[in-house]
């Protein structure tokens, strides 16, 4: 028996439990992002347009990878499985809230 063993099997769950915190993490940064961009149109709308300008005019490759922002449009409420305290976050309950000012506000 090798007096290692015990080490070997904690990687896995050190990585494991690094890997939840990350996704975690990831989510709450998800949200604190989605309230800004909510909070301030004209930077949402700025980042819009600004990944259709890279996307429609700038055809080369070099200059579309030397820019700092790529846009994609992909609608996924995942947050919640992400981070467990997701629903009691106080991101969570301004993402909410800016939510159903907003489906108020459209038709």
């Amino acid at each position: 028996m090798n007096d290692n063993d015990g080490e070997d099997d904690e990687q896995p769950k050190i990585a494991t439990m690094f890997d939840r915190l990350a996704q975690r993490l990831s989510a709450h940064r998800t949200a604190a992002l989605q309230i800004e961009l909510a909070r301030h149109p004209q930077a949402a709308l700025a980042a819009v347009v600004h990944g259709m300008v890279q996307t429609a005019l700038q055809r080369d490759r070099y200059h579309r990878d030397g820019l700092p922002l790529e846009m994609r449009l992909t609608v996924q409420d995942r947050l919640e499985s992400m981070a467990p305290d997701w629903p009691e976050s106080p991101a969570a309950v301004v993402l909410v809230e800016l939510q159903k000012a907003v489906g108020e506000d459209l038709p």
